[in-house]
């Protein structure tokens, strides 16, 4: 394993069989009822034309999927890195696609919530002003995963500072973010310093 993709507070950590059982039961757990949640949610909303023809739902539905995707690729590689540890390490990029997808999921769930509050919010206090239709959804989510996907980009690449290591301790890969404080300090401006606040504002 090489060194660059690795941290943690101990490279050779090794948990007891009874911390991983918890571990991993707790995260089957909250994958399983994610699944359940979601799907049902989306296939919902796509069997009822009342709901589908409510462009609000859209939104709903992009949420629903940011959700799937940390469950997809995230959650389960980690539950995979539980049972055999290093797993994320053994096939070249796995461990900065882990990471690529965490954090786009991230902001992905964030935007998301926050197109949700804008869409709401306009269709309150503008109602006789502004009317969202179906084109605008489309570029409203469109720009919310581009947005998403370029935050996370740059940590796919090897020569990055910031680039994906693999975590021993939370068996996961994450944005080595003591290798570029400038990559930190734009990612938390842009969530805590944008992002939420819109997204209060708008639901306030």
């Amino acid at each position: 394993m090489s060194s660059a993709y690795e941290s943690g507070t101990d490279p050779q950590h090794r948990g007891s069989a009874v911390a991983a059982f918890f571990e991993a039961l707790s995260l089957i757990l909250i994958m399983a009822l994610a699944l359940i949640g979601n799907f049902t949610t989306i296939l919902t909303i796509l069997r009822v034309r009342s709901l589908r023809q409510n462009l609000h739902n859209a939104f709903v539905v992009n949420l629903c999927i940011m959700d799937l995707v940390v469950c997809f690729f995230s959650m389960s590689f980690s539950l995979a890195d539980l049972f055999h540890e290093g797993y994320l390490l053994s096939y070249g990029g796995f461990c900065r696609f882990n990471c690529f997808m965490a954090l786009f999921a991230l902001y992905g769930n964030f935007s998301g919530v926050t197109l949700i509050a804008v869409n709401r919010c306009i269709g309150i206090v503008f109602a006789h002003k502004i009317r969202i239709r179906r084109v605008h959804a489309v570029i409203m989510i469109t720009c919310s995963w581009v947005y998403s996907a370029m935050i996370a980009g740059p940590t796919t690449y090897a020569n990055f500072s910031a680039v994906g290591k693999y975590n021993f301790d939370t068996h996961h890969c994450s944005p080595d973010w003591k290798g570029s404080d400038i990559f930190n300090i734009v990612c938390v401006v842009l969530l805590y310093g944008v992002t939420v606040p819109v997204m209060v504002l708008v639901i306030s």
